[in-house]
């Protein structure tokens, strides 16, 4: 153990026990966006044993202002926000393992890409992921945090194994699409993300040197200068379908084709969900369009005044498309059916 950890260690409730148990500890951080940045930078620093990362999107303009991890140039070289977090943390500290996966989560893939860590950080923005990592965690008994932003006001909650609530049991089911607000059409504060994602690695720490769990909702509004916190009840009149009947509806969908408009600006997702995809005839059909950027992760190709981003896996984000139709055109168009 070094000194970077010292003044840490100083912390009587963590101490140099704590932080053995801290450096042994693997999280997976879902999302890196305005909240999974800040929580990752957070949990780095404090020298946690390995991290996972996870996102489908890529880093524009309009994300530094409150994405404390990204620069002008990742905005330009439209970087996958994954990839571009992970070189960032390992210039933090280069003695942590730091994996990245650039993808959405899905029930298909969400086995083999979190696993079983010892806590689970939701960063995520939309409820369908969020779900699917409620009824992942509560059928394989993983802790994980929740937390949420928007504006001036944040959400978290810690959901610990076995504790006998989960999400499904405080919000009821999933809200129906296109009825919660996104930071697109509201805006959001720097401080709202750090201030959400501060109590979130808050509470992760606790969780990781065996502090007990207060049963407690955080909830907050910095513009309005509110904080609050409340106690969760166990009781339930009707027993709840994930955690007491385990009824996984989320880890069960069968997934379709998806079109989805992403919180970038004129950026719209594409998901085939198919078994196979030949990314490598694909990417030799593509050649012939023009410039075509190639890396590791994914291809880039401007065209008819659109950017297509395709990744490995089938999935694309198509910038500058004025509708879903015309992203889901240049999608048929360019990549195929």
């Amino acid at each position: 153990m070094t000194n970077r950890y010292s003044r840490q260690i100083a912390f009587a409730p963590i101490g140099a026990d704590g932080q053995k148990r801290i450096s042994k500890a693997s999280v997976m951080v879902i999302g890196c966006g305005a909240l999974g940045s800040s929580s990752a930078e957070m949990l780095v620093r404090a020298g946690i044993g390995s991290l996972t990362l996870l996102d489908r999107d890529l880093v524009e303009l309009s994300n530094i202002q409150r994405q404390c991890l990204f620069t002008e140039k990742d905005a330009l070289q439209g970087n996958p926000k994954a990839i571009a977090c992970r070189q960032a943390l390992q210039r933090i500290n280069s003695e942590i393992k730091i994996t990245a996966h650039v993808a959405e989560l899905t029930s298909q893939n969400i086995s083999s890409k979190i696993g079983e860590p010892d806590l689970i950080l939701d960063a995520t923005d939309n409820f369908s992921t969020r779900y699917l990592i409620n009824d992942y965690a509560i059928k394989h008994s993983l802790s994980w945090i929740f937390a949420s932003c928007l504006g001036s006001r944040g959400t978290v909650v810690t959901f610990q194994a076995n504790s006998g609530y989960c999400l499904r049991c405080i919000l009821g089911p999933k809200p129906p699409s296109g009825t919660i607000e996104t930071c697109l059409t509201e805006g959001i504060l720097g401080p709202t993300a750090r201030f959400s994602s501060s109590i979130q690695v808050s509470q992760a720490l606790g969780l990781l040197v065996n502090k007990k769990n207060g049963n407690r909702l955080f909830s907050f509004d910095l513009w309005s200068d509110f904080f609050s916190t409340a106690p969760i009840s166990t009781d339930r009149a009707v027993p709840c379908p994930t955690c007491q009947n385990h009824n996984f509806e989320f880890l069960e969908q069968k997934l379709e084709h998806c079109v989805r408009r992403l919180c970038g600006e004129q950026s719209i997702q594409i998901c085939p969900f198919e078994d196979t995809f030949d990314y490598e005839s694909v990417r030799q059909r593509l050649l012939k369009y023009g410039l075509l950027i190639d890396t590791d992760y994914m291809l880039r190709l401007s065209v008819e005044n659109c950017e297509i981003s395709l990744f490995r896996d089938g999935r694309s984000i198509i910038r500058g498309a004025s509708s879903t139709g015309r992203a889901q055109s240049l999608y048929t168009n360019y990549i195929g059916h």
